[in-house]
């Protein structure tokens, strides 16, 4: 679960870094400008992150195909989000973030 909520926030991020989707949040005039840098800095940092944590909890092989599956399943939930209700995006993307920062810190033993 903490990887698919990484993996969420990360195409979340990097779906606002690009023009077509920031218009479809904030308006069709508005332009993500200085912000598009930092989201797809962002967005590719959890997605390594999530990579890194699957790797470890599952090992090389299963890891990966685990890893794959998450992305599959947070991409639909993101494109879905953007289709239906392009305004949760900026909230939802965080709100899962934090979601996995919480799991990841809770479930340590």
């Amino acid at each position: 679960m903490v990887i698919f909520c990484l993996a969420y926030a990360a195409f979340a991020a990097l779906c606002l870094a690009m023009e077509r989707h920031w218009s479809d949040r904030f308006g069709r005039e508005a332009q993500p400008g200085r912000w598009r840098v930092p989201l797809q800095l962002a967005g590719t940092a959890l997605l390594v992150a999530s990579l890194a944590i699957c790797l470890k909890g599952h090992g090389f092989g299963i890891g990966l195909v685990a890893w794959l599956g998450s992305l599959t399943a947070a991409g639909i939930a993101v494109v879905l989000t953007l289709t239906y209700w392009p305004r949760a995006v900026t909230v939802s993307g965080p709100a899962l973030l934090g979601l996995a920062v919480l799991m990841a810190t809770v479930s340590r033993p």
